[in-house]
């Protein structure tokens, strides 16, 4: 199987992964606002999340990728591009994907199979974007107004919630594989 964007081959490893690692994720892992805007099971008040940098652990939807078995450059080009969607987590030096990676992209539904955009759609719409917002969302509380961090953060959340609104006016293309 082909990435389109990308325009190199799954990895093996990628492809065959078992989702059923569980993780303590911390704020400081990229996924983790991600995941909590997602999950159903976490409380999400008016004024954002309840106890919004307490680690949460994770469903069985992690799964490790093995390096040891080569093609690194072609694991790390995919790994760079489901890092732009908040899918990957290293831990301990071990890399993991979350299981959205292959609900998304990788099973017979998927982008890269079907060429719809749907599936991508729904992903940023639910899973991408709103992690983009609260990761930057929650450290800008604690900033003065007068530093350049603070624009920058203020900056990612309009940017993010000008992308929710254009979300469905973008035609998404999936390129074409030669």
């Amino acid at each position: 199987m082909r990435n389109p964007f990308t325009k190199h081959n799954v990895p093996r490893q990628i492809l065959d992964a078992s989702y059923n690692i569980t993780l303590q994720l911390t704020v400081h892992d990229d996924p983790y606002y991600a995941i909590r805007s997602h999950d159903g099971n976490i409380m999400i008040t008016s004024d954002g999340f309840k106890d919004p940098f307490e680690p949460i652990n994770t469903e069985s939807v992690f799964g490790k990728i093995d390096i040891s078995s080569g093609g690194l450059a072609n694991i790390n080009r995919e790994l760079d591009f489901l890092r732009l969607f908040k899918l990957v987590v290293e831990k301990n030096n071990e890399i993991y994907i979350h299981k959205k990676a292959h609900e998304t992209f990788y099973n017979d539904n998927g982008v890269f199979n079907k060429q719809d955009p749907g599936p991508l759609k729904d992903l940023l719409r639910s899973y991408t974007l709103p992690g983009r917002f609260w990761a930057a969302y929650y450290p800008r509380l604690y900033l003065p107004d007068a530093i350049e961090l603070s624009n920058q953060l203020d900056t990612e959340m309009v940017e993010v919630e000008e992308e929710m609104m254009d979300l469905d006016d973008h035609d998404f293309t999936i390129p074409k594989l030669e």
